[in-house]
């Protein structure tokens, strides 16, 4: 049995259901506004699959997939659904954080000053950081362990000549 990504996309849609902007977009039906998210969350999708890969070499090959049915050509573990979900919803928030130093380069320092949104920035800054890390940890323990029976894979020192 296959994954389709259909079944990731709402375990992040979940993971992100207080994001109202992802979701919705003005003067667009709410049909056409889930059309975006869902483009936006393949594209997301792909990049969590590279970050993973980049990170790592799994088991399977996340790359096996068929773009036009939209599905995995392999069974995904609920783990691995909830890692691929958790690197989106990081892979989002890097977005978000471009968007920040993009609003920061409209300010001049007279402004900053008067309108500082320095501390909201350090704090979203050092969410992201959390995230990434916690994510990077996730990864380490995907990795270590065999993907099927969830048991810490053991190295063989066993020599034979």
């Amino acid at each position: 049995m296959n994954t389709s990504f259909e079944e990731i996309y709402e375990i992040f849609f979940d993971k992100i259901a207080k994001d109202e902007d992802f979701f919705s977009y003005e003067e667009l039906l709410d049909s056409e506004a889930m059309d975006i998210a869902y483009q936006r969350a393949e594209a997301l999708l792909k990049s969590a699959i590279a970050r993973l890969t980049n990170y790592c070499v799994p088991e399977v090959d996340f790359y096996d997939f068929d773009i036009n049915t939209k599905q995995f050509n392999f069974q995904c573990t609920e783990i691995e659904k909830d890692l691929i979900s958790e690197l989106m919803k990081e892979e989002l928030l890097n977005q978000d954080e471009m968007r920040l130093k993009v609003v920061h380069g409209y300010f001049n320092t007279k402004d900053l000053k008067t309108f500082s949104p320095a501390k909201e920035r350090e704090t979203f800054v050092n969410m992201l950081k959390t995230i990434h890390d916690r994510n990077n940890t996730k990864i380490e323990s995907y990795i270590a362990k065999d993907r099927k029976t969830g048991r810490y894979k053991t190295l063989n020192f066993d020599y034979e000549e």
